[in-house]
């Protein structure tokens, strides 16, 4: 454990839930001096053997990651390797959307789109984020359908991805990695300062989808063998800090060819 949560109880800083007993399971000697997050807030504490905070220090904001991964709705045990792997390489948010080759029925997209159900994806998340050290982990906005990239709204304004058997890949520009821009405030999946990488189902998209999705600028990732979804949202976010420009191709707008 990277760092601990923090809550705030009749205005004084406190031990998120569950957070004391994990450092007593790791056996830490106390004091202990680590950093802490609360909201969107990064301070420095000491936490006494009675589990009480001293020298609480506000160390700044952290920023966060500048990318959305709209995942693909699959095996659950993988999914939820994914989003542990996504949050330990920084990204912004997560998106889980559903296309027509997606083997989840209507009640099981449902289901899987309740709170309870989401809340078991962010508690992998937070696990991740304090085991890996990232301040800043990424927010499940929700489960939709692939039709909202045909959004007027979002084409035009934020940037898509996709790795699929045809490897197609939307690019209007490319965001500069080492901006100073604000990323710190995620209003909503179609926030025009995220990148959204759009990692493609299994069983690829269908012709259908992919006719429409044709009014949005496409490029083109070459690859000499097709990735499982979860193995393409790592293979890419793993790149993000990469010199990983050269591999991408521009096209036209309306081919993808």
């Amino acid at each position: 454990m990277r760092y601990v949560r923090l809550q705030m109880l009749n205005e004084t800083f406190h031990l998120y839930p569950g957070e004391f007993k994990h450092l007593q399971v790791m056996r830490k000697r106390f004091p202990l001096d680590l950093k802490a997050l609360y909201e969107n807030q990064v301070f420095s504490v000491t936490i006494e053997s009675d589990s009480s905070l001293s020298n609480v220090k506000l160390l700044g904001v952290p920023v966060s990651g500048f990318s959305c991964f709209w995942v693909p709705l699959f095996d659950k045990n993988r999914m939820e390797w994914a989003v542990e792997k996504l949050t330990e390489l920084g990204v912004g948010a997560i998106a889980f959307y559903y296309s027509d080759h997606c083997t989840y029925n209507a009640k099981q997209i449902e289901k899987i789109s309740e709170q309870d159900r989401l809340s078991r994806f962010e508690k992998k998340i937070w696990a991740a984020a304090q085991q890996s050290g990232n301040l800043s982990p990424p927010k499940i906005v929700g489960v939709y359908s692939i039709s909202e990239l045909q959004k007027d709204h979002f084409t035009g304004r934020t940037y898509g991805w996709t790795l699929a058997s045809k490897d197609l890949i939307q690019i209007e520009t490319i965001p500069c990695l080492g901006s100073l821009e604000d990323f710190r405030e995620i209003e909503d999946l179609l926030d025009d300062r995220l990148t959204h990488f759009v990692i493609g189902p299994e069983g690829d998209f269908s012709n259908n989808e992919i006719r429409s999705l044709r009014n949005i600028n496409w490029g083109c990732m070459n690859r000499s063998t097709i990735l499982r979804s979860e193995t393409a949202l790592v293979a890419i976010a793993a790149q993000l800090k990469s010199p990983w420009l050269p591999f991408l191709h521009l096209f036209s707008k309306g081919t993808n060819e």
